[in-house]
């Protein structure tokens, strides 16, 4: 026998397996020693290759002179009439190639296991030898729901014909004189299996190769047929470096763009995703050579999460961006820093590590991922909420503390505006946007130096955001600490043995504010 090849008839989207071997059949019949043209049987029912089409025919006929099995495989009787289609090309004809007759008088051939009523030979024995091709029908039906991880069973059932005992079944995968017993005392059972080296066997299932009667209808085994069914699964190698490898990588770098800053690079991450999001939608257009399927397989199921991250990421950015144009660039930023993290080493990896294993046959570990996914989105929630609540006290306080500072200390009030500084710097970047160092630039400026109750340093606050914006204009908007000590010292606020209030700046009354309220602060300068 020679591997046989599962083929897809795409005219008709049916699945076929093509079988080249060659199969011998014995059975005893004393009858045929008195049969009057005995000895020119083996001329009448054998034929070389080659042989025409007439000859077949007439051989054909003659077969019906005596008993022999009629056999057929999978429904698909086995003649000696030659095949007159056209096949494509690589293709194989239904037709047997050779055939071969002997009659044997005597007890001379053995069995192959146990003979019927303990006998160990055949007696008077007939054999007859056909070498062949055929396409036959695929059963069961392919079922490919978990592709590229299915597992396939291929059965090819001999039926003889009835009133057939094949009692020599039982024994193919065990009596020496069989081919199947033959290849796998010399461990080679794989070239048994398709050349393209598609599947193997499937050895986590019981019997990968076995070869039993089967049962009829009414339960009862059927001993004129004979299933020999090959177990085998897909080997997945292929699918994961071609496909599902590059797709990950191509995700991961797209899903890379959530570090981007969405005050710069919004345009930027949204390319980046729709570039990943156009690879997988060509996934999902994939011919995976399955023939027309009216449902869905794993690897849909796994292409369609790829897509649902990079959509749940583009939304993020959304958000983003929408934080930052409404001027809440802190929440933005922390959103961004915890998402990001969140999405690079815990959302996706286990998203997909859990697909992989589900489809693998892995319920277990799935299971897993999917819970530690979900602490890892828990565990982003509450960080979230914390450096967003508990981060917007901290502002407040520190803001409080610069408001507090002592007029007549310039060290105190740059240690304290350093405090300020970076209880805004929620990323540790070490620079902020303008619009949030305006914040600590109004706590510092905009207050009242000598305690009359008005507040006085309206002109050295917009002297302050003056030069500033000319910095950030060549930073991209963002000022770190030392460029806010260089304008702090560039505009006499923090003189070395000097007050903080800074030289020859005029008093301009506004309005009167407590030292404590940050929403009092805002009320001053719009």
């Amino acid at each position: 026998m020679k591997p046989f090849r599962p083929t897809l008839d795409t005219a008709a989207n049916e699945w076929k397996l093509e079988l080249e071997m060659t199969i011998s059949l014995r059975w005893a019949d004393s009858r045929l020693i008195s049969v009057p043209c005995r000895r020119k049987l083996s001329d009448m029912l054998s034929f070389a290759p080659g042989t025409a089409a007439a000859v077949r025919e007439a051989q054909e006929s003659d077969r019906s002179i005596i008993w022999m099995p009629t056999p057929k495989i999978n429904d698909s009787a086995i003649t000696y009439r030659a095949d007159p289609s056209n096949v494509a090309p690589g293709s194989i004809k239904n037709e047997v190639s050779a055939a071969t007759f002997t009659f044997t008088p005597g007890a001379t051939t053995p069995w192959i296991g146990g003979g019927p009523a303990g006998s160990t030979h055949c007696v008077d024995c007939a054999q007859q030898t056909l070498s062949f091709t055929w396409a036959i029908g695929v059963e069961p039906l392919l079922k490919f729901d978990f592709f590229p991880f299915d597992h396939q069973q291929f059965t090819i059932r001999f039926d003889l014909g009835e009133q057939v005992d094949a009692f020599s079944c039982e024994h193919l995968l065990s009596d020496t004189s069989s081919l199947f017993a033959t290849l796998k005392a010399e461990g080679n059972l794989d070239s048994l299996l398709p050349t393209t080296n598609e599947y193997f066997w499937n050895t986590g299932a019981p019997e990968p190769l076995s070869a039993h009667h089967p049962k009829g209808d009414g339960g009862a085994v059927d001993k004129g047929k004979c299933d020999i069914t090959f177990k085998v699964k897909r080997d997945t190698s292929i699918i994961f470096l071609k496909v599902i490898i590059p797709t990950i990588i191509v995700v991961y770098l797209g899903l890379l763009g959530v570090l981007l800053r969405a005050e710069d690079f919004a345009g930027d991450r949204a390319a980046l995703l729709g570039v990943s999001l156009l690879i997988n939608m060509v996934n999902l257009e994939r011919d995976n050579g399955l023939g027309k399927l009216m449902y869905s397989v794993w690897f849909d199921t796994f292409n369609l999460s790829q897509i649902i991250i990079i959509v749940i990421a583009v939304i993020e950015g959304l958000v983003e961006y929408r934080l930052h144009i409404t001027g809440r660039e802190l929440e933005c930023l922390i959103l961004q820093s915890v998402w990001s993290w969140l999405l690079l080493a815990g959302f996706y990896p286990l998203m997909t590590a859990a697909i992989i294993l589900g489809g693998a046959n892995q319920p277990e570990w799935a299971l897993a991922c999917w819970i530690l996914m979900g602490i890892c989105f828990f565990i982003a929630l509450c960080v979230g909420y914390y450096r967003i609540r508990f981060g917007r006290v901290r502002r407040k306080q520190a803001l409080k503390r610069l408001y507090d500072a002592d007029t007549e200390d310039p060290e105190d009030f740059m240690h304290r505006f350093t405090a300020a500084f970076e209880a805004f710097d929620e990323v540790g970047a070490g620079a902020l946007h303008i619009d949030v160092a305006r914040e600590l630039f109004k706590a510092a400026m905009n207050r009242d130096f000598d305690g009359d109750g008005r507040v006085e340093g309206f002109e050295l606050f917009s002297n302050l955001m003056d030069e500033a914006r000319k910095v950030a204009t060549a930073t991209g908007g963002k000022l770190s600490i030392e460029a806010c000590e260089d304008l702090l010292a560039k505009l006499g606020v923090t003189k070395p043995g000097g007050s903080i209030r800074g030289g020859g700046t005029d008093t301009v009354a506004t309005t009167t504010v407590g030292p404590s309220s940050r929403h009092n602060l805002k009320t001053v300068v719009v």
